[in-house]
């Protein structure tokens, strides 16, 4: 067996098919590829280190590796792209715009980094209500504690907000740790703390039945209106490439 298999010499199986883009590529679309052993090299390999059949890459097939979303084939970007892949679709998104403009892709890229930068117009606005609630869940979790433990808060909340009398107020003696300053605290927070908490978790209950239903909230909503704006204002490519890239594309300019 062995000496038939160093005789042996797996090749790659591929399919011709016409490329649409060249630019550098083989025009090749491979169906099937296995890697190439030399007949000494079976000897040496250790099943334990490679697996079952003690298979490796040779140095040349290492070489090819794809090392970026530009080194591969049509059909890998494709099946990357249907899994949400940002980078597969943008690189996606380049060769539509190589085929309709009849560019190389270098200028290609240049005209997705603009249609990036128009996708991402208005995002200050639409983020206003996320940031409002970032600063609004911020500002909530740093004063709960002291309004609730520090005893100086305490007694002033109590006195300007909640308006107790001198005499219902205990003699900051009588308030020496912050278990006691809780203890008191609670009788006049815990409503307004209890309360915003359903609150929270109605909302919360209330959006994930809208998800199961597929009534989108805010986020989806907004996902799905720019990338129907991104697709009327480049009508010559693929709607369905540019509206795949919309939605994986970040709102801000992150490496990627």
């Amino acid at each position: 067996m062995i000496t038939f298999l160093s005789k042996l010499s797996l090749c790659q199986k591929v399919i011709p098919r016409k490329h649409p883009l060249g630019n550098g590529l083989d025009g090749f679309s491979f169906a099937a590829r296995c890697f190439s052993l030399k007949g000494d090299s079976l000897k040496e390999l250790n099943p334990e280190k490679f697996g079952p059949g003690g298979k490796c890459p040779s140095e040349e097939e290492a070489r090819d590796m794809p090392r970026k979303f530009r080194n591969c084939t049509n059909d890998t970007v494709f099946n990357l792209s249907v899994h949400g892949i940002h980078g597969a679709r943008r690189e996606r998104l380049v060769r539509e715009i190589m085929m309709v403009d009849g560019v190389d892709w270098a200028p290609a890229r240049q005209k997705a980094n603009e249609m990036d930068k128009a996708n991402d117009k208005g995002a200050w606005l639409v983020h206003l209500p996320y940031h409002i609630g970032v600063g609004m869940g911020f500002s909530g979790a740093l004063i709960a504690v002291p309004l609730v433990f520090h005893q100086p808060t305490v007694f002033w909340f109590a006195k300007t907000v909640v308006e107790l009398s001198d005499e219902e107020i205990p003699d900051p003696k009588e308030l020496e740790t912050f278990w006691q300053v809780g203890s008191f605290s609670w009788e006049y927070m815990e409503p307004m703390l209890g309360t915003l908490s359903f609150v929270l978790l109605g909302l919360q209950f209330m959006r994930a039945q809208m998800q199961h239903i597929q009534l989108t909230p805010y986020s989806d909503f907004i996902q799905q209106w720019r990338a129907n704006r991104l697709a009327e204002q480049y009508p010559q490519y693929s709607r369905r490439i540019v509206m795949e890239f919309s939605y994986t594309d970040h709102w801000y300019n992150h490496r990627r």
